[in-house]
């Protein structure tokens, strides 16, 4: 029964860092608007392509953060599973 609290307190924690990472990720509106040459004056498609370019790059290294962190996550998940597995398998013994 104590096994079945754990997983769903580590899936909510997975589930809560998913959310946390996603809370700004679907602002398409802003991104269509900040693309928009119109309220840039004076900036050439050539500068446009390199900011765009410099915003997949950046959102890129986000990415590529939040995907270090949950790797992290799940090696201290499975750590705290082996850990679950040792005491359980002392309180069989006594």
């Amino acid at each position: 029964m104590k096994n079945i609290f754990i997983k769903i307190f580590i899936i909510s924690v997975v589930f809560a860092v998913l959310s946390a990472a996603n809370a700004g990720a679907g602002n398409d509106e802003n991104f269509r608007e900040a693309e928009d040459l119109d309220n840039y004056p004076g900036i050439t498609n050539l500068q446009s392509a390199q900011l765009n370019i410099n915003l997949a790059s950046a959102i890129h290294q986000e990415n590529l953060q939040i995907i270090q962190f949950l790797q992290k996550i799940e090696e201290r998940l499975d750590k705290l599973e082996a850990s679950i597995q040792r005491i359980e398998q002392q309180v069989v013994r006594r």
